[in-house]
């Protein structure tokens, strides 16, 4: 038969830990109930904690294995051929389709170069799509040599039912728009 104590407070005697439980008890503190810890408290967790904070997934990382020709000053989808994990099989056909709402980290990096020239002006652009659309893009410093990576991150909102792409646009004065096989995109659920 369970049988509750009221108390405002219980304190170890002095010099002594407070144990709560013994080994093989579950502690539950029920729905609607707060457990405040004090500023300067320190907890130890010597079992399993469970619940506490968010799961990162879905999540994915992909990356090239060969170099992707382009067309000049053109936005093209990149096409990744190596999954490195994908903990919810969320990336597919060089789409995130993450299935959750929430917030998402998306990263993706390329190391372009004009073959057989050099690029032009701004160089490299990249951007993310969301459905389709621009979500968001940077582009390389002006640049006169023949290649430049740039890296691009961004904090994207997704429903259900989005889905995310990764582009570039490689902008060259004289030879052939390339991605090397050194590229890769990679995204992770912040929060919900």
């Amino acid at each position: 038969m369970a049988s509750t104590i009221f108390v405002d407070k219980v304190d170890p005697q002095s010099g002594t830990a407070l144990e709560i439980g013994s080994s093989g008890d579950t502690m539950t503190v029920p729905s609607g109930a707060t457990l405040a810890i004090a500023s300067g408290a320190t907890i130890t967790n010597s079992g399993t904690a469970t619940g506490f904070g968010e799961t990162n997934t879905p999540a994915f990382m992909v990356k090239k294995n060969d170099s992707q020709t382009v067309s000049d000053a053109t936005w093209t989808t990149l096409t990744f051929e190596t999954e490195v994990f994908d903990t919810d099989n969320t990336f597919a056909s060089n789409k995130f389709t993450p299935g959750v709402t929430g917030k998402y980290l998306l990263c993706v990096f390329v190391y372009a170069y004009a073959d057989g020239g050099s690029l032009e002006g701004t160089g490299i652009g990249l951007k993310f799509l969301k459905n389709g659309s621009t979500e968001g893009y940077t582009y390389s410093p002006s640049t006169t040599s023949n290649q430049t990576g740039v890296l691009f991150s961004r904090v994207v909102e997704s429903d259900t039912d989005d889905y995310f792409e990764a582009q570039v646009n490689i902008n060259v004065a004289s030879g052939t728009p390339t991605a090397n096989d050194q590229a890769f995109f990679y995204g992770y659920k912040l929060i919900t």
